[in-house]
């Protein structure tokens, strides 16, 4: 019994540990995949910083935005993949600096 109990914590935590467990959050709001770019901004206002670039997507070259966020000293940057008006990737790629900028506007 006590084997089938360890048997299932160890599975539950790889599923866990397996899925996308951070999200993207300004203040009180998260920020999904499959969120459209008005919701995005609605949540968090405007971005930091806007880039326009091409990236390979499920095999193809694709035309997309790149919206960073800067959530301050104590969190990340935030870089948001938008194609086609919706978020489709949302990435921490380095500490932030400063006040936050990822405060809702709510």
């Amino acid at each position: 019994m006590k084997f089938v109990l360890i048997l299932f914590l160890l599975i539950c935590f790889i599923f866990i540990s397996m899925t996308n467990s951070h999200a993207f959050r300004c203040g009180n709001q998260v920020v999904a995949r499959g969120d459209s770019s008005a919701s995005l901004l609605n949540k968090c206002g405007k971005p930091s910083s806007k880039e326009f670039v091409n990236e390979v997507i499920d095999g193809q070259l694709k035309y997309v935005e790149k919206w960073s966020y800067n959530c301050g000293s104590n969190d990340f940057l935030y870089k948001l993949t938008i194609l086609n008006s919706t978020v489709i990737k949302d990435d921490p790629f380095e500490r932030g600096t400063g006040i936050s900028e990822c405060k809702s506007t709510h």
